[in-house]
């Protein structure tokens, strides 16, 4: 009887074993196609990206056939003003959107989780600026910024402000391109916010609240580290959207006045698409990819760090 019991295990688990086996072929083959197309593309244009940037050549100028330089597209990035200048405004325009951005999904998000009609047709309200195109979005912004016939203009005059351009100032392009971006996608975080707080669960804030703990400290002890992962994973989708930025300011400023507003992908755009400096513009495009995944990789350790310690 035993051996009998002991083959009948045996060929449950080989039996099994098929079953599994089966199963992982049935799922390869379900997604074969989804990589297929997702998979091939984006390596066979970072490929060639990476071919154009080890070249100088000029599209408008095929005669003069394409140039082997190496790193040297990397090296004149290093000492052009310009370029550094468009890195170092879009991680401004990035970090300056992320932090308003977070704070007022945290915020606000507390504010509508209640359940009642009110909250409930203001979070539908808060969410119609995502809906909109970013270039209807540029388009309505830069008429109310404008100088003689904007709103904003008007509101800032009866507060005793000289009457201005703001888009064309050069101290305060920037922080208003910035103010449009969070007014746009701070319903982003919002959101985020709001299905996180409500998927918490209630027992850490129960046993919290019995023990005598304030409300900022079940805030600062309670909540932010369970809607930490959660937040984290918000802030790199936001990151880098923000940091590619480029219809919002090209519809808005172009990049000006002159290069004050002018990110790394608007930079990108002129060298590729203006002045037809192709391997520039590739080495560019290099530098904003590597940028992108370094915050990831930075996010993904960081992670896993807490993932590790136990502190999420």
């Amino acid at each position: 009887m035993r051996i009998v019991a002991r083959v009948s295990d045996a060929g449950g688990t080989k039996g099994g074993r098929r079953r599994r086996l089966s199963r992982a072929w049935i799922a390869w083959l379900l997604l074969a196609p989804t990589l297929l197309v997702l998979v091939p593309f984006p390596l066979y244009l970072l490929a060639t990206i990476v071919q154009n940037s080890l070249f100088d050549w000029t599209l408008t100028m095929p005669w003069l056939g394409k140039l082997f330089v190496g790193l040297g597209n990397f090296r004149t990035i290093l000492g052009d003003a310009d370029s550094l200048h468009s890195i170092l405004t879009a991680l401004i325009f990035t970090l300056g959107t992320l932090t308003a951005e977070l704070g007022l999904g945290i915020s606000v998000g507390h504010l509508l989780i209640r359940e009642t009609r009110l909250m409930s047709t203001l979070r539908g309200f808060i969410l119609l600026p995502l809906v909109i195109t970013p270039v209807v979005v540029g388009l309505l912004w830069r008429m109310m910024y404008q100088g003689d016939l904007g709103i904003i203009t008007y509101l800032l005059g009866v507060l005793g402000f000289p009457k201005m351009t703001i888009l064309a100032h050069l101290q305060l392009a920037l922080p208003a391109v910035v103010v449009v971006s969070i007014w746009q996608n701070a319903p982003f975080l919002i959101l985020v916010t709001v299905a996180g707080l409500k998927a918490l669960p209630t027992e850490p804030f129960e046993a919290a609240l019995i023990d005598g703990a304030s409300g900022w400290q079940v805030f600062r002890l309670i909540t932010i580290p369970l809607l930490r992962p959660l937040l984290y994973i918000a802030l790199l989708i936001r990151f880098i959207d923000a940091f590619r930025q480029f219809d919002l300011i090209y519809i808005m400023t172009g990049g000006g006045p002159g290069i004050r507003t002018e990110t790394i992908s608007m930079h990108i755009f002129r060298e590729g698409f203006l002045v037809f400096h192709m391997g520039y513009a590739a080495a560019l495009t290099i530098v904003l990819i590597f940028v992108v995944n370094l915050f990831a990789m930075l996010y993904f350790t960081t992670a896993a760090r807490g993932s590790r310690t136990g502190v999420r």
